[in-house]
């Protein structure tokens, strides 16, 4: 009887870890060359920077257009999620047209549950040409630990 038992736990371990191991949304081996947590995502000339943004769950996070006198950029930009859309809505930005703040939500935990980099495209529409822009996302991470005693004021 408590062989069986110890099986019985033993196959609901391996089906939990199996489960957990599954992550659609995981950019396929990428390593972040500036991943930096602020609140906002520069972009210039289809380039994202920085190239993936760490945000806290339940935070709030915005794209804008640099605008350099120098360099112009005149295109206008669409942020597209692949799968999970973590902010709800689609952001569409230029140097003309601000976007506003979106709150990141996809139920991360401090343990860890939802936390995920959550790949989007950066697609640029400049006098009518279209162009997929290389961006591998946003990065939600928990909230801190006690973050939820901003509720008991």
């Amino acid at each position: 009887m408590k062989r069986l038992r110890i099986c019985c736990y033993l196959l609901m371990f391996g089906a939990l870890l199996a489960i957990a191991g599954c992550r659609p949304n995981v950019v396929a081996d990428y390593i972040p060359k500036n991943e930096a947590q602020q609140d906002y995502v520069t972009i210039h000339n289809c380039v994202a920077t920085p190239d993936s943004v760490t945000v806290p769950n339940n935070k709030k996070v915005h794209w804008v257009v640099r605008d350099d006198p120098s360099d112009p950029d005149k295109a206008t930009y669409v942020v597209a999620f692949l799968g999970i859309n973590p902010i709800g809505d689609i952001p569409i930005v230029s140097s003309t047209l601000s976007d506003t703040d979106h709150t990141v939500n996809t139920g991360c935990s401090t343990f860890h549950a939802g936390c995920d980099r959550l790949p989007y495209r950066l697609v640029q529409i400049k006098a009518g040409v279209v162009t997929i822009c290389s961006d591998p996302g946003v990065h939600v991470v928990p909230p801190p630990f006690f973050s939820f005693l901003r509720f008991w004021k």
